[in-house]
């Protein structure tokens, strides 16, 4: 795989598998360290990052979209042909009423259908290759010829399937633990549709698929369709982390390092360090908002199709030139920090029954500054918290 941008992370910038953070370490040496005084006039060492100091930049190349389905002609191609022909040769009533009225079709949107399957198959023959090869991150590099070993870093920060809180979401509890903690709340219908609809459109897909295999006899991709369990779990990880419009073509996209922040409710608030005396004027725990911005960079047409671009010494199309080399997303700091910083982004003023239902977590006191809230009941809250200790640091999909 050809990677012309390849991007940027800054230096300071440390991932903590353990904690599952992302986080600024000591700027030192950084050109934007700097240090404070304190009230006695002695200098003291605090690093600080400026506001819109770049963090980040992921080329479209690492994101996961549908342009990646789409370059895969082993199964990216095939899945598209599947989805496509039950869209067109099933009743298009049942396939596009309204999400959870429906009792045949697609739950989901057939594109996210189309790329949690697709993610799913990746986890898969990650999993297979190195269960026969060992640990395959020994020997990643931007040329691996296969897209499950280059996306292997990013896919091995995706909740695993020996998680002790893999099943985080309603709907992946089971009916009496749902009827249990949900029953007589706005959640509860809706935990049972989506329970039900995943399962349905993953058969529908996975029949679709075996018939095709009967019927074509150049390609034997029947034992490499993905488990259910799997699906679930991919389309949990799509649902609660995919960034909306973000790609190229502003497809929907899966943006690696971005998506394992977690969430802080509120607007951004100013920048917290003083402009003319280079102060830290309040510590980031004392403010609200997210601590990044995001957004798409575009690369120069001229530096972003060549003729000479080759994927695994295959000549590209144009198309595949331009969205290989179109540009990316940016991250930035949306406020002054210090080194320490735990980096956070907002999901949006979401209540609780909004967060529990789609991000597996909920928070207390989770209301606007105008006391105005559309959560789930205090009620449900409190008897949900109390099932599941310390609950709130289960942010498994940030």
């Amino acid at each position: 795989m050809s990677i012309r941008d390849r991007g940027y992370v800054h230096p300071n910038l440390q991932y903590d598998e353990i904690n599952r953070q992302v986080y600024l370490i000591s700027a030192e040496n950084n050109s934007v360290s700097s240090t404070k005084d304190d009230d006695d006039n002695n200098t003291t060492k605090t690093n600080y990052f400026d506001v819109a100091t770049t963090l980040l930049k992921i080329p479209d190349s690492c994101l996961l979209t549908l342009h990646t389905v789409e370059r895969d002609d082993i199964f990216g191609k095939l899945l598209f042909e599947v989805v496509h022909s039950l869209q067109t040769n099933n009743d298009e009533d049942a396939l596009h009423e309204k999400k959870g009225d429906a009792e045949t079709g697609f739950y989901n949107d057939s594109q996210d259908v189309i790329l949690a399957l697709y993610l799913s198959y990746l986890r898969h023959q990650l999993d297979e290759s190195s269960s026969q090869h060992g640990n395959i991150n020994d020997n990643i590099t931007s040329s691996s010829n296969s897209p499950w070993q280059f996306y292997a870093p990013y896919l091995n920060t995706l909740p695993s399937s020996k998680s002790t809180h893999q099943c985080h979401l309603p709907r992946q509890w089971s009916i009496e633990t749902i009827k249990h903690r949900l029953q007589g709340t706005s959640l509860y219908n809706r935990a049972i549709k989506e329970k039900n609809g995943i399962k349905r459109e993953y058969e529908l897909v996975k029949s679709a698929w075996m018939d095709k295999q009967q019927h074509d006899d150049e390609k034997d991709t029947q034992n490499i369709f993905p488990s259910f369990e799997l699906y679930d779990r991919m389309m949990a990880v799509l649902t609660s982390r995919g960034f909306a419009g973000l790609g190229y073509d502003n497809v929907d996209a899966l943006i690696p390092m971005l998506d394992l922040l977690n969430h802080k409710r509120g607007h951004a608030e100013s920048s917290g360090i003083d402009v003319d005396t280079k102060k830290m004027t309040e510590t980031p725990t004392e403010r609200n908002g997210p601590d990044v911005r995001y957004e798409r960079y575009v690369n120069k047409e001229d530096d972003s199709v060549r003729d000479d671009d080759s994927v695994d010494g295959k000549p590209q199309t144009k198309r595949q030139r331009m969205i290989e080399g179109s540009g990316g997303v940016q991250v930035s700091t949306a406020h002054s920090l210090i080194s320490g910083s735990i980096l956070h982004m907002t999901y949006g003023s979401k209540g609780n029954a909004a967060l529990l239902g789609r991000y597996g977590f909920c928070i207390p006191n989770n209301i606007e500054p105008d006391g105005e809230s559309s959560f789930i009941s205090h009620c449900l809250c409190m008897h949900y918290l109390s099932i599941i200790p310390n609950i709130m640091s289960i942010l498994l999909f940030s």
